[in-house]
């Protein structure tokens, strides 16, 4: 069995140690060294995918999506490009995965039924028996649909947040007379800014949303097969080492 990814390493990696260097990073570096503070900051999310792909010996979008996400914003950055194209690049990457995830839903293997097959949490063979019996396979299809269609909804409401909120933070450049190094660091907190607040903002209720989505599909799973939602999950092996 693989190792199960620590929380709190990914969220330190990916959101907490970036925003504190890109807030604090030019105390300890010095003045004229905003470049040098971003892509320390960048260097931490990009360790970490590149880590987490090697562990798990398997291609994953989300991470490569995220890795590209982390190298965009660096460039653009670099290039002292105008707030817009940031809030387009926050737009961008959610509404590329809604576009996925929603397509999927109309080809031989949505999404949702990708996900559940490989989330060791279903009891699939009761299920399929329970199917044959009580209703069909087609009917089973039709709701994986239905979830992977619900499921791309979020991605797409976090398109739109994620640029209204991009661009209210990067709107706003600061003085024209500073130079170009204070325009440096004001650019590398407004970054930290948006990687935090799009996390509390954004990242959280999309959160909820998709666990919403994820227990109306165990309640529609249940009906379907005439099973209560606890014989259709697999108890872990803490569980089973009680009840044993």
């Amino acid at each position: 069995m693989s190792q199960r990814e620590n929380p709190f390493f990914n969220l330190s990696f990916n959101i907490l140690i970036p925003i504190i260097i890109l807030n604090k990073g030019h105390l300890l570096l010095g003045k004229n060294t905003g470049v040098w503070v971003l892509l320390l900051a960048l260097a931490f999310p990009v360790f970490y995918g590149v880590f987490d792909f090697i562990r798990h010996k398997r291609k994953n979008i989300i991470s490569i999506f995220g890795t590209l996400n982390v190298l965009f914003t660096g460039g653009f950055a670099l290039y002292k490009l105008d707030g817009i194209w940031f809030a387009i690049k926050e737009a961008t990457f959610p509404l590329l995965i809604g576009i996925f995830v929603f397509v999927s839903a109309y080809t031989k293997k949505s999404f949702f039924e990708y996900l559940s097959h490989h989330t060791p949490l279903f009891k699939w063979d009761l299920i399929k028996e329970r199917i044959q019996v009580v209703s069909s396979f087609n009917h089973l299809k039709i709701l994986f649909r239905k979830a992977t269609i619900m499921f791309s909804i979020s991605f797409f409401i976090s398109a739109v947040l994620n640029f209204i909120l991009a661009l209210y933070i990067f709107s706003d450049q600061g003085p024209v007379d500073i130079s170009s190094a204070e325009k440096e660091i004001i650019l590398n907190k407004k970054i930290a800014d948006m990687t935090w607040l799009g996390f509390v903002v954004i990242g959280l209720p999309m959160t909820f949303f998709a666990i919403g989505v994820f227990w109306w599909f165990l309640k529609q799973l249940s009906k379907l097969t005439q099973l209560p939602i606890e014989q259709l999950m697999i108890k872990s092996h803490k569980e089973n080492q009680i009840q044993s």
